[in-house]
């Protein structure tokens, strides 16, 4: 007899509809936070169609404020994003709305998934239920920011489903909306350029039935999918203006996975991080923002052994259920295909993440399902009641406490000062979430400002911090707090660590601007401009000190050089409207 009884499969999707909004419901009502703002909130690129052939041609970040390549290049996703924008504008609410209506779809593909390669409702069920309220999926789904990666993963399902049903039914019609789906979701979000690799355990395990004669006779159509790889891949180059293939990971950002300097530390990282994400599937319950991971140096040799027994363990457990149970083996593999590029197998450092695991996690879904399926079968089979109840007691339990999780870590996303307040306590040696919550303080306004400057403080104690860019931000905090002369100390101080820092020379010659010495302030803007000459706002500071000195013609001139250099630079347009 069946686990459950669930024939219809609207029903289903009836009650994981229910389960992702009682659950996730909350998250309705959450304001911007974290990347939001840079992504969403403040780019003025979504918010228009004009800015449609800059958005699919250029890199994600370039075409957001900070206006700086970061590596990622995702035309499929950037153009929903102006798609929702169009929809929803700024309303938090719409846009939270999308994504756990992605999360709901995606929750449905792989309860059709399963339910189609194990020939069992139940387990397709069960295995759904896991997937829609894993407590790992909040950072995915709760930030609107993530929809990228969430969005990727329903095309990745999507082609997945679309490739069983190719080989189940032998439709081309289907194989060829695989290829299709696949380009979607790479063009997505890059990290499922692993598809075909998961796409080949299928043919492996399912259409060959583990025989590596018919896997190498199946294994040729594959090569299909190589055609939106190679054009992605060629996109890139063009995009990027530079060999792009492996500029995937060439981002430039704050990382929380060390650089290794050789082989054997390359391999004790990539172990480290499986086992990380392993016991975060496996215990989602101290989950966090920010994660430092220590370097493989730092290690005790406890820990190393640990990491590397777990994970040859599944690795040796996936070749041993092979022939024995090839859904088990299927699955195990599938998670360290669909999490290679987050792995650090490719030795560049990068950052440890909850929001990789959404797709990965379905190894961990359905294993756990799977258990869970055939313990009460096989208590069922036996007629024992007691032991019945024992296994939906624990099923109940852990979907409990899974529920709990989500709710409480929904709230946690609710703002950045919740946010990084919460990854500060939970991981008080990185500088990052120190950093960040000061940012937040000031973002939300003077009522903030003196716990901002303690942040701030307590971030610079951290190892590894930025001391230029935290020393940029105590200056540009002290100058909100019309404390000049401690400002002016910070950006020299600045300066001296960033001697060509055009940026430097502006903050600090702003500072004697405010402080009414205005010949210092000049000289300051003038070597800034020796730095960089493209860089507006030193312009924009001479204008303001040669219109002090009522040098009129010439800060006109300023103004309008700035103005050239950025065409909507509203400061020097409003300068120029005052000026006799």
């Amino acid at each position: 007899m069946a686990f459950l009884n669930l024939r219809n499969n609207w029903v289903c999707f009836v009650i994981f509809a229910a389960i992702i909004f009682v659950l996730f419901g909350n998250a309705l009502f959450n304001g911007f936070v974290y990347d939001d703002h840079y992504l969403i909130k403040d780019n003025d690129y979504i918010k228009s169609f004009s800015h449609l052939k800059e958005v699919l041609s250029s890199d994600v970040v370039v075409v957001t404020p900070i206006a700086k390549p970061s590596g990622y290049y995702r035309p499929v996703a950037m153009l929903f994003l102006m798609g929702m924008y169009k929809l929803w504008g700024l309303n938090t609410f719409g846009l939270h709305l999308m994504s756990l209506l992605i999360h709901l779809a995606n929750t449905f593909l792989v309860f059709l998934i399963i339910t189609r390669l194990s020939g069992r409702r139940d387990l397709g069920f069960l295995t759904g239920c896991l997937f829609a309220l894993h407590p790992i999926h909040v950072e995915a789904v709760t930030p609107i920011f993530n929809y990228m990666g969430i969005l990727a993963s329903f095309f990745s399902l999507a082609a997945f489903l679309a490739l069983i049903k190719s080989r189940q039914e032998d439709k081309k019609i289907y194989f060829i909306l695989s290829v299709i789906l696949f380009a979607f979701a790479m063009f997505s979000k890059e990290e499922t350029i692993v598809l075909p690799g998961i796409f080949l355990l299928y043919e492996f395990f399912f259409s060959s039935n583990c025989r590596f004669k018919s896997f190498w006779r199946g294994a040729l159509k594959y090569a299909w999918f190589l055609i939106p790889v190679f054009c992605y891949l060629q996109l890139r180059v063009i995009v990027m203006q530079k060999g792009a293939v492996f500029g995937f990971w060439n981002l430039g950002l704050a990382t929380s996975i060390a650089t290794v300097q050789s082989l054997t530390e390359l391999a004790i990282s990539t172990f480290q991080i499986y086992f990380n994400y392993v016991w975060l599937l496996i215990f989602p319950f101290r989950l966090s923002a920010d994660y430092l991971l220590p370097a493989p140096s730092d290690l005790a040799p406890f820990h190393v052994f640990l990491f590397i027994w777990v994970v040859t363990s599944l690795i040796a457990a996936a070749f041993f259920f092979i022939r024995k149970d090839k859904m088990v083996s299927f699955f195990i593999f599938f998670f360290f295909v669909s999490s290679f590029l987050v792995s650090n197998i490719i030795p560049v450092g990068g950052l440890f993440a909850e929001r990789f695991m959404y797709l990965p996690s379905l190894a961990h879904c359905f294993l756990l399902a799977y258990g869970f399926v055939h313990l009460f079968d096989a208590c069922r089979e036996s007629d024992r009641r007691q032991r019945r109840l024992i296994v939906m007691m624990a099923l109940l339990v852990i979907l409990g406490l899974y529920a709990q999780a989500v709710s409480a870590r929904n709230y946690i996303w609710r703002n950045d000062i919740i946010l990084w307040s919460d990854a500060a306590k939970k991981n008080p040696q990185s500088y990052r979430p120190f950093q960040y919550l000061a940012d937040a303080y000031v973002y939300h306004g003077s009522r903030y400002y003196d716990k901002a400057l303690l942040a701030y403080q307590e971030a610079l104690k951290k190892p590894g911090a930025p001391e230029i860019k935290i020393r940029y931000s105590l200056g540009t905090l002290y100058g909100l707090k019309s404390e000049h002369d401690l400002a002016l100390k910070e950006f020299e101080r600045a300066l001296v660590l960033g001697p060509q820092s055009v940026v430097g020379y502006y903050n600090v010659g702003i500072t004697y601007f405010f402080k009414g010495d205005y010949e210092k302030a000049l000289a300051y803007f003038q070597q800034g401009q020796k730095v960089d000459k493209d860089y507006f706002w030193v312009y924009y500071g001479m204008g303001l000190v040669l219109e002090k000195q009522k040098k009129f013609d010439e800060a006109r001139a300023m103004f309008v050089k700035a103005l050239s250099l950025e065409p909507d630079f509203k400061m020097a347009q409003e300068a120029l409207t005052r000026l006799p």
